[in-house]
C-alpha cells in the first residue's frame, strides 16, 4: 500500500525508499548526492543501508521528508551526474521493520559486506545496539 501511495505526490503512509542506482556508489557517496539534491541533513533518516553497490534503502524520520526526497529524487532519476536510476517505496517501512529484517537476513545469510547506518539525533549508533 505504502508503494501504491508513492506513486502520487499525496503520500501519507511511507517513510522508506529503495533507491535503483545507474553506478556503484559507495554509502557516504550517495548521502552525498542525497543532501545535495533533497536538501535534507543527517537528522532527517535513521536507516540507510546499501546491500549491493546499485541499491540503496533509506529510513526517513518522517511522512513528510520521504514524500520530499522520492518527488524530488524522482524528478533527477536518470539526469547526467545523478545515480539514481529508479526508486519506490522501500518493503519494510520505519526504522523498526528494516532493522528487523535486517537482522533477520543477516542470520540466514552470512555475506552482507556492508552494514546499515543506524542515526539516532543524528548520531551514528552502532548495530548491536541498534537491534
Amino acid at each position: 500500500m505504502a508503494q501504491d501511495a508513492l506513486n502520487t505526490s499525496a503520500n501519507t503512509e511511507a517513510t522508506s525508499l529503495m533507491f535503483k542506482l545507474s553506478c556503484k556508489m559507495s554509502q557516504g557517496g550517495f548521502l552525498e548526492q542525497l543532501h545535495q539534491l533533497c536538501g535534507i541533513s543527517k537528522y532527517e533518516y535513521n536507516f540507510v543501508h546499501l546491500p549491493w553497490k546499485q541499491l540503496a534503502i533509506v529510513n526517513f524520520t518522517s511522512t513528510a521528508i520521504c514524500d520530499h526526497c522520492f518527488q524530488v529524487m524522482k524528478q533527477a532519476a536518470g539526469a547526467p551526474g545523478v545515480c539514481v536510476a529508479n526508486l519506490q517505496a522501500g518493503l519494510h517501512q520505519g526504522l523498526a521493520a528494516n532493522l528487523a529484517y535486517f537482522c533477520a537476513k543477516c542470520c540466514q545469510q552470512s555475506d552482507y559486506k556492508t552494514l546499515p547506518m543506524i542515526l539516532v539525533n543524528g548520531k551514528e549508533v552502532p548495530l548491536g545496539l541498534a537491534c
